[in-house]
């Protein structure tokens, strides 16, 4: 098997990650459930059992295991990466994709961004102080 090809570390966050792929995309099938019978609502479910089997092929491929729920370090710790990533993308200049962007939105915007940013750094590293061992 392929588990020899990560560490310690590398293993935690791949199946910490994985993880939480696999809860919010059966949010999505819960979500769109009064879709269930459009084609597509059907579509939804056919990609969510898609990316749950290539999920658990990650699993089985790399022996990660989902005895152990993932502590709340490690769960705080991944959220707050993503949306991380994710506010990057609500500063001015990356909303000119979504139209003309006006010349005074970055003074006004992009200072909330920074805040943001600042609080789910914050958050990540309070998590970061947890023990490890907690569900």
């Amino acid at each position: 098997m392929n588990q020899h090809l990560l560490g310690t570390n590398q293993r935690r966050r791949l199946a910490t990650h994985l993880g939480l792929l696999r809860e919010d995309v059966e949010k999505v099938l819960r979500w769109s459930s009064g879709e269930a019978v459009s084609p597509v609502g059907q579509r939804i479910a056919q990609l969510v059992g898609h990316i749950n089997q290539e999920i658990a092929e990650v699993h089985r491929d790399f022996d990660l295991t989902d005895s152990e729920p993932t502590p709340l370090r490690r769960r705080v710790g991944a959220i707050a990466e993503v949306w991380l990533a994710r506010v990057e993308d609500l500063r001015a200049r990356r909303l000119v994709s979504h139209g003309t962007v006006h010349p005074d939105l970055a003074a006004r915007l992009d200072p909330h961004v920074d805040r943001l940013e600042a609080l789910l750094h914050e958050l990540a590293q309070t998590a970061a102080t947890l023990p490890e061992s907690t569900p």
